[in-house]
């Protein structure tokens, strides 16, 4: 039986939460790639928005949505998406996207892309980006589009500058 979560609220994230974000990164990745991408995107101005899921015994989870195009038009993308050890199975990261999602429909109209799991981003809206075109174009490269409707994204897909590191 999994314990309830006791994360107090889903907020943006602070300047004062930068080393926390990095220890759960570090700690839920094999690589610190993830930590240094977050560090390259708020460095390069290109982290749109940062939500934290915050509990009783430090952050439960972090995701992160940085600028992207499609075809030379504005879009998004989200990555990561970390959640500390033993809170995996608590629907913290289902929380941090949906509040993401949310919090991006006020104010950002096109494409918001991830690498991820079809099934698990599905239940978002994601589905299969067939149209578009990257280094990482797979069945796991997936889109939905936020804001009015759009015809389906379609082109090349251009992260921001920090994922060239990867």
């Amino acid at each position: 039986m999994s314990r309830a979560p006791d994360f107090a609220e889903i907020r943006r994230e602070r300047p004062a939460d930068a080393d926390a974000i990095r220890a759960l990164l570090l700690a839920a990745f094999p690589t610190p790639a993830e930590a240094d991408l977050v560090a390259a995107l708020r460095a390069d101005g290109d982290l749109v928005l940062g939500l934290v899921a915050e509990g009783g015994d430090g952050l439960a989870g972090y995701v992160g949505f940085s600028r992207a195009s499609v075809a030379g038009r504005p879009a998004l993308a989200l990555a990561p998406l970390a959640v500390a050890d033993g809170r995996r199975i608590e629907g913290v990261g289902s929380r941090l996207v949906r509040a993401g999602i949310r919090e991006l429909e006020t104010g950002f109209s096109g494409p918001l892309v991830v690498l991820g799991d079809p099934i698990w981003y599905g239940r978002f809206g994601f589905a299969p980006a067939a149209g578009l075109v990257c280094r990482w174009s797979s069945p796991h490269l997936l889109a939905m589009t936020i804001g009015a409707p759009a015809a389906a994204a379609a082109g090349d897909l251009v992260y921001a500058r920090a994922f060239d590191a990867l």
